[in-house]
This record gives structure tokens, sequence and C-alpha cells, in this order.
């Protein structure tokens, strides 16, 4: 059988590129060397395979280990802990140098800290992985926009935004409003990616439709008690918010 070969299936370097020292400090020394230096139970996996030699298997050893503590963080009953699992797992991927945001577990492993984010009410760095997932990476997992996924996680944004939009005193929410950040444009163009694409994604007479459909309208009373700007104001600030959050996105490593 022939390894997948779409976009997202592939890594950022040839396996020979990993790095043969040390970078990952956030695991113990033994649970580092036994990934990659000792493990073969995920090395000898089909699954994780990815070639016969030696640096091939250090790499499967690694993707083998991320993928078993993405179900471990889902498994794990205290959210802290699961935490950070994830974090040091992205960590780990992310300083091996060899996977791309859009990579298997790595999307996975941001949704479920995301997940966890929320459960602990830390609702700013949920947002924040929120919004990097929405904007650089369902559109390259999910290229059409009535996708399920990219509806039900823009609809999930729109709820989050419009909490963190209201905690004013906040430091971080006031740090992104001096980095130009408009909550209100954000949620505008949100609801239009719902609005314009839940029939399609959900179909008509769904009840996350007809949530849709209820909850619209009072949602952009509150956002613009006159009126929303004019469509061609708000497709230029619109673009300009997707640029600056796309930008705050790439910096957030983990």
């Amino acid at each position: 059988m022939e390894a997948p070969t779409e976009p997202e299936d592939l890594f950022l370097q040839d396996p020979s590129k990993l790095p043969k020292t040390e970078p990952y400090a956030t695991f113990s020394a033994t649970d580092v060397g036994r990934v990659l230096f000792q493990n073969t139970e995920w090395a000898n996996d089909p699954q994780f395979a990815i070639g016969t030699d030696f640096d091939s298997r250090r790499l499967a050893g690694i993707q083998g280990f991320a993928f078993h503590n993405l179900e471990v963080a889902k498994d794990e009953s205290d959210p802290h802990i699961a935490i950070k699992t994830l974090e040091d797992t992205i960590k780990l991927c992310f300083h091996s140098g060899m996977w791309p945001i859009t990579r298997q577990p790595m999307p996975n492993l941001r949704q479920q800290l995301f997940v966890s984010m929320l459960s602990i009410n830390n609702f700013i760095i949920a947002w924040c992985q929120g919004i990097k997932t929405y904007l650089l990476i369902d559109p390259y997992l999910y290229p059409q926009e009535f996708h399920p996924v990219r509806v039900v996680h823009a609809w999930t944004l729109v709820l989050l935004t419009l909490y963190v939009s209201g905690q004013q005193d906040d430091p971080a929410v006031q740090q992104m409003h001096g980095q130009g950040v408009d909550f209100g444009i954000i949620i505008l163009g949100l609801l239009n990616h719902v609005s314009n694409n839940v029939e399609n994604s959900h179909g008509k007479g769904s009840s996350f439709a007809e949530t849709v459909r209820m909850r619209v309208p009072s949602i952009l009373s509150d956002i613009f008690p006159q009126s929303p700007p004019p469509m061609a104001a708000l497709n230029a600030a619109l673009e300009q918010q997707w640029k600056c959050l796309s930008q705050m996105a790439m910096w957030l490593k983990v």
C-alpha cells in the first residue's frame, strides 16, 4: 500500500532532517529517549510506518507517541493534566521540524486543547486556538466553505467571540484591541459564513439551521444597535481583521 500523498499528509522535511540532538525539553529525558531511540511499539506499527531506515523509524515513533497522547488527553478526567499533555505534544511535533499545522494529529490536538481550555473557563486562550483553527487549518483540510466542520467551528466562534468581547477589563482583550482587533466586525464575518452555508452544511430544516436563524437577529442587534455598516465598508474592514488575526494566529506556536 502506498503512503498518502495529499498535501495534508506530507511532512515538512525528509526524515533525515529530524534533529539528532535533544530539542524536546517539555518531556522527560526518559520519555524522549524511549520515543526517539528505544521504542519499537509505534515504530513497528504499520499505521505509523514511514520507512525502514533509522530516521524514518524515529519519526514513526514520534508520530505514534503523538497519536497516543491525543487519546490519553481525551480520556483524562483532570483537564489541567490533559492541557499539559496536549501542549507538550504539540511542542514535540513543532520542535521536530517535521509537522505542518495541518497534518494530523496536530489539528486534532489543537481542537482538543480548545475543548479543554473551555472546560476550565480559559476563554481567551480557547478563542485564540479557535481562530487559528478557523483561519489557518480548516480551509486547508475542508476546502468547501459549507463543510459541516467549518460551519460548526464558525458558529462556535461566534458565541465565544461574543463572550470574549464582553471582557473589556481583561488585559488580553485590551491588548487585542490595541492591536486593531474589532470583535464586532469579526462576529459579523463569522455570522455571514454560517448564515450563507448552514442550509448546505446541515439542511434547511435541521435543528442547527433553525437555531442559527433564531439567534442571528438578536446577535446583530447586540453588536450593531443602529444598523450594520455598509457592505463595501464591511468587506474592507473584515479583510483587515482576517489579516490581523492570521498574523496573530501564526505567532501562536501552541
